[in-house]
This record gives C-alpha cells, structure tokens and sequence, in this order.
C-alpha cells in the first residue's frame, strides 16, 4: 500500500513556494484551452460539484467558478492559496492540502479538472493520485486532466529518475506519458476523449509550446 512522505510533501511546498514567491503568476490569468473544453463537457454532463486539485493561484477554479459551477481548489503550496484567496470567484473555496493527502478530505464531487498535475509525481503516487481521484468522485464522476507528452519539447532532458522520468529542472521531475502507456493507465476508466494539445507558454523566459495529452474519462 501507497505511503504519505511528509518529507516529499514538505520538498513539493518548498519548491513551488519559491516559485510563486519569486514568479506570482507564472502561466497568466487566463484558463489553458483544455480548462474551457472540459467545462463545456461538465455542462453536457450535468456536473454541478469540481475538484481542481493542484489549483496554483486559482486561475482555472476562478474560471470554473465564473460559469456556474462549485469548486474546491487546493494546492500544496500556501503562498499559491494566499495568491488564489486574493481574487477568489464566487461559489469557490480554496485549501492548503497536497494531492497525495486526499484521504483527509470526506467531500466528493461530480468531476475533476486536473492540470499538469500527474505528471510531477512517480509511478506509485501516480497510481495512487488516480484511485484517490476516483474515491472522491460521485454522481457523473467525470475526470478531464492533462500530461505532458512523450513529444514535448523537454522529453529526454534532465537527470533520468525512472522510466520516462526526467529532472527537467531542479526539484521537479517530470514523467512524459506515451499513448499506450496512458490507456494501460487508464484502463480501469472509460476513455472520452483522449488527444493531443499544444499549449503556449510565456512565464518570463521566453515563449514556448508543451505537447500535452488531454484525457477526458469517467468511473467504468
């Protein structure tokens, strides 16, 4: 059975709360893409109740939230909560809580909105992340998350961890997911969708594109 590492949780906050305090909003105001496609999916679905694990600064709950629906956000990072709290949404509430914690949370929702988020995690804990996920899910149990690819840019840089885990920069590795190895990980879920996304990025350095996969699923 799957362990909590309040050491690798307390190395995660420090990490991106170094980020935050030294960045603020890294990635904008705006929503990814994915965020407004998975909310007009959540529409169709009749989804009322979201969870935005690893939400940041709230950039996609605050959205979700702006369109009607209740979201709960909560990131490892309290620097990250603090920015999210200062230009909180309506129907939105915001948590200091790390997604490998989620057995402390007794909530369950209609779905998931998950960005970039699995990826940062190793293979046990990324197991582990997607039955949490799928414990804390009711009604039409909807997940729509993104990864990054086996096609990015930063694929195959960096210190190798595990298979396709690389440290692409210090203190974050990162695992890039081929599409076989993205069904075999779903299999247990019904697919919707599943695609490839480029997704633009301009935090400060200089612009980039990630290639990411977007998946879009429900509890079989």
């Amino acid at each position: 059975m799957f362990k909590n590492s309040g050491r690798g949780i307390e190395e995660k906050r420090n990490y991106w709360n170094k980020r935050y305090s030294a960045e603020g909003e890294i990635w904008g105001r705006l929503p990814s893409e994915t965020c407004v496609v998975a909310a007009e999916a959540f529409k169709q679905m009749g989804v009322n109740t979201l969870m935005v694990p690893g939400c940041g600064y709230g950039r996609h709950s605050n959205y979700l939230s702006s369109i009607g629906f209740n979201v709960l956000g909560f990131d490892v990072s309290d620097i990250a909560i603090s920015l999210a709290k200062e230009k909180k949404g309506p129907n939105v509430k915001y948590m200091n809580l790390d997604v490998l914690e989620l057995s402390s949370l007794s909530e369950r929702f209609d779905a998931i909105y998950s960005f970039n988020l699995i990826h940062l995690f190793k293979e046990e804990e990324r197991q582990y992340i997607l039955e949490s996920f799928r414990q804390h899910l009711k009604g039409p149990s909807i997940l729509a998350f993104t990864t990054f690819s086996t096609r990015d840019i930063d694929f195959g840089k960096g210190t190798k961890i595990e298979y396709n885990i690389f440290e692409t920069k210090p203190g974050r590795p990162v695992h890039f997911y081929n599409e076989s190895e993205l069904r075999a990980v779903l299999r247990d879920w019904e697919i919707i969708e599943l695609i490839h996304h480029s997704e633009c990025e301009d935090h400060g350095n200089y612009p980039h594109t990630h290639s990411l996969w977007y998946c879009l699923c429900k509890v079989m």
